[in-house]
């Protein structure tokens, strides 16, 4: 029957799908392989895509006339993707950590690295883990 092209999230139209032969009304109905939402309003049938969906979707289209059902017919839809603009989420603040400076006692059991002279320690906890790290200063 025909291909229809529409970008994702925008319905597309398609006018003059089924007419009567004699120029009397036509009920019709339309499904959609998607479940795509369709609104049939005369001879017009305006296909709204599924959310974010890309891709192709079949469409059948069954006409009826005076209680005389025809041929159904067969759309393609082709539902070209967008590319969304990128949206930012901000995750929870990590744990923060805590310091705490001191100078250690002389009973301390690492000695002074060579050259260093004036000691002091730096004690480093997180909730994650608990590392000490001592340093000295010169």
């Amino acid at each position: 029957m025909g291909l229809l092209a529409v970008d994702e999230d925008t319905p597309g139209v398609l006018d003059r799908l089924v007419r009567g032969v004699d120029g009397s009304p036509v009920d019709w109905q339309a499904t959609s392989d998607l479940d795509a939402v369709m609104v049939i309003d005369g001879d017009t049938l305006v296909y709204v895509p599924p959310a974010g969906l890309s891709g192709l979707d079949t469409v059948t289209v069954k006409p009826r006339q005076g209680g005389v059902a025809g041929q159904p017919a067969t759309l393609t839809v082709a539902i070209r993707p967008v590319n969304d603009p990128p949206t930012l989420t901000l995750a929870p603040s990590p744990p923060t950590s805590t310091s705490t400076w001191s100078t250690p006692s002389p009973s301390s059991s690492s000695p002074p690295p060579p050259g260093r002279t004036s000691p002091a320690a730096r004690t480093s906890t997180s909730p994650s883990k608990t590392p000490t790290t001592t340093s000295w200063r010169r």
